[in-house]
C-alpha cells in the first residue's frame, strides 16, 4: 500500500513537514519479503511487553532470534509468542505477564521466527 508519509512532532510543535511521497508501508515493515508473515494475536500473555490481544505482529523467519527476542514457537503442536529466554544455555519461552508460566524447552518446540513490529489500534 503506497500512500504520503508526513513527520510530527511529539514534543514541542514543529513546522509541518510537506511530506514523502510513495511512502509504502509494507517496505517499511517487511526487511525479507519472502522470510516474512503476518500473525493476529489471541491472548494476553505478552501485554507487558506491549503486544495486546487483537493485534497484528510482522514475524521474520531469517532473524536468528537473540535474548529478549519476542519470538513465535511452535510448542506440543500449538502456536504462541514469548520472549526467548536463552541464558544459561537453556531454552525458555517466557510470558510479559505475571499471570502466566514460563515454557521450559522441549523437545517439541520449534522456534517459526521473530516478531519485528507489533500493529495495534489506539
Amino acid at each position: 500500500m503506497r500512500s504520503s508519509l508526513t513527520a510530527i512532532a511529539a514534543g514541542p510543535p514543529l513546522p509541518a513537514d510537506t511530506g514523502q511521497e510513495g511512502f509504502d508501508v509494507e517496505s517499511y515493515l517487511i526487511e525479507h519479503r519472502k522470510a516474512s508473515f503476518y500473525i493476529q494475536v489471541n491472548g494476553d500473555s505478552m501485554t507487558g511487553q506491549g503486544v495486546n490481544d487483537g493485534d497484528i505482529l510482522v514475524v521474520d523467519k531469517s532473524i536468528q532470534p537473540r535474548h529478549g527476542s519476542i519470538v513465535v514457537a511452535q510448542v506440543d503442536g500449538g502456536f504462541t509468542i514469548k520472549t526467548y529466554d536463552c541464558a544459561g544455555g537453556r531454552l525458555r519461552l517466557v510470558p510479559a505477564n505475571p499471570a502466566y508460566s514460563a515454557l521450559e524447552s522441549s523437545e517439541d518446540c520449534s522456534l517459526c521466527g521473530v516478531a519485528t513490529f507489533v500493529i495495534h489500534r489506539l
